[in-house]
């Protein structure tokens, strides 16, 4: 017989409790948490140092994992207003979640709402609630209100004073339903249409790359590392007043082109190959 949703949360519940009881966490899941923390709260390594007492290069082996006692962990937790056992409790949660993506129910509901899809994209990118409230510039009965549709639709847990927890995880570009592709295809495409070349805000880069396999992976993950690197920018402002700081649109892109094809078509490229054009 099919367990239903709530026996299903429950049946999860006792299991991350058990993994948690058993010790079954390890510490990188635990410190990924608590970066996680650090990022919502807006604070950095050098915050955290000060606040337990010791050197930011300390703090830092700490988040690496080296020389980091329990009585040290216990210390760095309490600044975010958390213990050992919450922590862990996160750490597991977290990996159920990076498991479980969104249904295409779910999906629907993201897509069809524009201010509920980014709510959600921010809160899976470790945003808090205020902060999200404070650069969208909503009132906090409008963030209530978002929260409570999230919660409505399963995507996140929201607790007393708009605590939240993610329940699952945005797929992969990939693997999005058709209403979430469409979605992202049209407003990019909007964003390429109406792209103004001369705007000293708008930031342009193109050219052509012949590349092997191995290095269009290795292109895979340079892009990775730049977008990591601009969210990084924007922790950075994240404090600065709505008159400092602008939304930016951001993708980076790159595809196949078969300009080689294009140059031999005569039908749909100027006849490159054309003896009266070479002789010109």
């Amino acid at each position: 017989m099919r367990a239903s949703a709530g026996e299903g949360m429950m049946m999860a519940a006792r299991e991350r409790n058990e993994g948690v009881r058993r010790g079954n966490v390890d510490s990188g899941r635990m410190l990924a948490q608590l970066k996680r923390l650090f990022h919502a709260a807006g604070l950095r390594y050098a915050d955290v140092a000060k606040e337990i007492g010791v050197s930011e290069k300390t703090m830092k082996r700490y988040m690496s994992g080296r020389g980091l006692t329990v009585a040290a962990l216990e210390r760095i937790c309490a600044v975010v207003d958390t213990d050992l056992l919450e922590l862990a409790e996160l750490a597991v949660d977290a990996e159920a979640v990076s498991s479980s993506f969104l249904n295409a129910a779910q999906e629907a509901a993201l897509a069809e709402n524009q201010v509920l899809g980014l709510t959600f994209y921010l809160l899976s990118k470790g945003w808090s609630v205020d902060r999200i409230g404070h650069n969208l510039q909503l009132s906090e009965s409008e963030m209530t209100f978002l929260l409570t549709k999230l919660d409505k639709i399963g995507v996140i847990a929201l607790y007393p004073a708009n605590r939240v927890k993610l329940r699952a995880s945005l797929r992969p570009f990939a693997q999005l339903n058709e209403q979430m592709l469409h979605n992202l295809q049209e407003r990019w495409r909007k964003l390429f249409a109406d792209l103004d070349f001369t705007d000293p805000h708008a930031i342009c880069r193109s050219g052509l790359a012949r590349l092997s396999e191995e290095s269009f992976a290795k292109a895979d993950e340079l892009f990775n590392h730049f977008m990591a690197q601009l969210f990084a920018l924007g922790d950075k402002d994240r404090n600065l007043p709505h008159d400092k700081v602008r939304w930016y649109a951001t993708g980076a892109v790159m595809q196949p082109d078969d300009i080689v094809g294009r140059i031999h078509d005569a039908g749909s490229f100027p006849p490159m190959l054309d003896g009266a054009f070479l002789r010109r």
